[in-house]
Parts: structure tokens; sequence; C-alpha cells
């Protein structure tokens, strides 16, 4: 497909707003600044810096209130760095009180992009039949065991009607095996959340995933869909699958209490 800048654009906003809040999550966002902070959750997850365009003499104070936020509450956080983030000032102030960091890329595909997959892999949409599979899947493959009334709750929102997201089971020879979700933006799809069970890796339930949501999106009347994926792990996946890398960009995760 054509990467256009519209396509680059939306692979850079597409995690505006597509997290499931918690009743404490503070939203900071103005223009070319996006930031989510969770008290209640001490993981990186619910809070993070997504946008970050600073103007260079605003940049050391704006950095210092950033880390003294999380600080406050002793939570981790993670900055993503790239288009999304300027000056260039910026990552060689944070880097070095980085914790660990990862490579990430925004990819897109047009949703006719045709996959086969193995006979003995099907995929399903989440519905009240399969969610207690759903969830013991993502719980195991996230990690998110002390999260899981919380998922619990925020999958049963997808059930409902008019939901803008839908989440998708996938079985290998009838065994739950991998899951994955898309949010639906007005003018595309966001796919999120992939994980397949270590024992089932290489098997092709990734890709059965990724073509099920891109089948999706197509009777949905979607033209195209982006995701932002680690470099370590889907990113390479997803190319030989035919998606276009639209940015490179780089997570820094700092511990809890970081200061500058």
């Amino acid at each position: 497909m054509q990467i256009t800048e519209r396509i680059i654009e939306d692979s850079i906003l597409a995690p505006l707003g597509a997290a499931s809040l918690r009743p404490d999550t503070k939203i900071i966002s103005g223009r070319n600044w996006y930031q989510v902070m969770t008290p209640s959750v001490k993981t990186e997850s619910l809070n993070e810096v997504i946008i970050s365009r600073i103007e260079k003499s605003d940049l050391e104070q704006k950095v210092r209130e950033v880390f003294a936020m999380y600080a406050e509450h002793s939570l981790p956080f993670k900055w993503l760095t790239g288009p999304m983030s300027a000056p260039d000032e910026l990552r060689a102030m944070i880097a070095p009180l980085a914790e660990t960091s990862w490579g990430f890329r925004g990819m897109a595909a047009s949703c006719d992009l045709e996959l086969a997959g193995p006979a003995e892999a099907t995929t399903e949409l989440l519905t009240e039949h399969n969610l207690d599979a759903f969830l013991a899947v993502f719980i195991e493959g996230w990690n998110q065991r002390e999260f899981s009334d919380n998922f619990e709750r925020e999958f049963r929102q997808a059930l409902l009607p008019n939901s803008q997201r839908a989440y998708y089971l996938s079985r290998y020879k009838g065994e739950a095996a991998g899951v994955a979700g898309t949010i639906f933006k007005p003018t595309y799809g966001y796919l999120t959340s992939s994980v397949v069970l270590s024992k089932f890796r290489g098997l092709g339930i990734y890709k059965s995933l990724v073509r099920e949501r891109l089948s999706d999106l197509r009777a949905r009347g979607f033209t195209h869909a982006v995701t932002q994926a680690r470099e370590a792990t889907s990113a390479p996946i997803l190319e030989r699958l035919g998606f276009a890398t639209t940015f490179k960009g780089t997570v820094y995760r700092f511990a809890a209490g970081t200061r500058i």
C-alpha cells in the first residue's frame, strides 16, 4: 500500500484514547502533548507520555515536571520518543535515567492484504461464550493476574452494542492459544493487545489473528490498519506479512521514584 502523510500520522496518534481507563486515571492533554497517569496501577501500562513535542526553551522545566509527577506517586512510567517527540535534545536528557528501553515501529497495511493461515488454527470474535478462555490466555500471556478483575470488566464492555473495540481468540486444534484486539478509529483500525502463549508460537497463530482482524475491518468498510510494534518481537513478523513501516522510535521505561 502507498504510505501517505495521513497514514503516518494515523500510526503516530493511534494510541491516543486507546487505553482502558481506571477511575483514577488522569489524562493530561493539549497542543502537542498527551500523557496518562494512574496512581492505582503500579506498572507503566497506564502511566506514559505518548506525545511530547516541547519548545526547546521549555524542555528542562517540562521534563522535570513529568518526572516529579510520577515520582510523587512512586509510579514507573514510559516515554515514547520518535516523531511524536521533540526536540532532539529530549532523548539525550531522559535516556541516561531509563531503567530499560526498546525500539518500536509504527506500521500499516491495507485491509485488502490477503494472508493464509494454518488449517489447525481458528479465530473467533470475543463473545460471552468464550470470554473465560479469552481471559485466561490474555492474563497468562501478558502476566496480568493482579489486574484480572479490571480486564474482565474491560472486555465485557467490548461486548456492548456500539462498542468501538473488538477482541479475538485464536485456537490451535481447539485449544485456546492467542488473543488480540482492534480499536475502531473514525477512518482506520488500530491493532493492539496481540499475544500468543509460548507453547503455540511459531505455528501461525499470530498470523491468523492479523488475518481475522484485517478481514473484520474490511467487512466494516475500513481501508487500512495501523499498529505500533516492538522491534524485537512483532515488527519483523508484521513486515514479513506485508505491513509497511511508517516510522521508528524508542520507548524509555523509568523505575518508580526516578527524578531528574
